[in-house]
């Protein structure tokens, strides 16, 4: 009886232990990022403003999705999506930890955001788009998700720059144009990221 006894309690301090572990890696992460990618700096280079409504592909845990509803006020909206329940599950939480009632979780699929049809005044993402196995298919099911003239606008690694991640390195502009996109701007956030502002192409 002893020996099952310490046996769960080594369980349930293992449990503590990793899901600790789990909080400060994600802390971390997070943390680093916004070091290198101020969430401000990057919603004043996108132009983002009160009232608008903001689609968020692969939000996770929400490091954009929480100043993105912050700015872009009650009279907005972000719907954050991703296809872990699991992330956005915590991201609701965090949520409603911060008082933040203009955010809409969207479970979507692999090749489709699910973002309602003429909703959005932009999408979004941030160091999610070399994760997407079939860019050109996901591209082309979030465009019917914009209103007239809305960006779509992807801030990711430099292509090239880190070939151990999954899919940078590839040809981003090709995909772009295959969806029926164009580059409307493109910067260099620092040395490691790059933007992009596509819109529908108009030829």
């Amino acid at each position: 009886m002893m020996r099952r006894t310490h046996f769960f309690l080594i369980v349930f301090l293992v449990s503590i232990l990793t899901g600790c572990g789990m909080d400060l890696d994600w802390k971390a992460d997070e943390e680093y990022n916004n070091s290198v990618q101020p969430p401000e700096e990057v919603m004043n280079a996108i132009g983002v403003k009160e009232g608008m409504v903001i689609g968020e592909f692969g939000a996770g845990y929400g490091r954009f999705t929480l100043p993105l509803a912050a700015r872009v006020g009650e009279s907005g909206r972000v719907y954050a999506n991703d296809i872990e329940e699991s992330s956005l599950a915590f991201l609701k939480k965090r949520c409603r930890k911060a008082g933040l009632k203009n955010v809409r979780t969207i479970l979507g699929e692999y090749e489709d955001p699910l973002f309602p049809k003429g909703s959005l005044d932009m999408a979004f993402s941030a160091l999610v788009y070399h994760e997407i196995e079939s860019p050109v298919v996901f591209l082309k099911n979030l465009i019917p998700a914009l209103k007239p003239n809305a960006p779509i606008v992807i801030v990711d690694n430099a292509p090239g720059k880190n070939t151990e991640k999954s899919n940078i390195g590839r040809h981003w502009e090709k995909e772009f144009a295959d969806a029926g996109l164009e580059i409307v701007k493109r910067k260099k956030l620092h040395e490691r990221d790059v933007l992009f502002i596509l819109k529908i192409a108009t030829r």
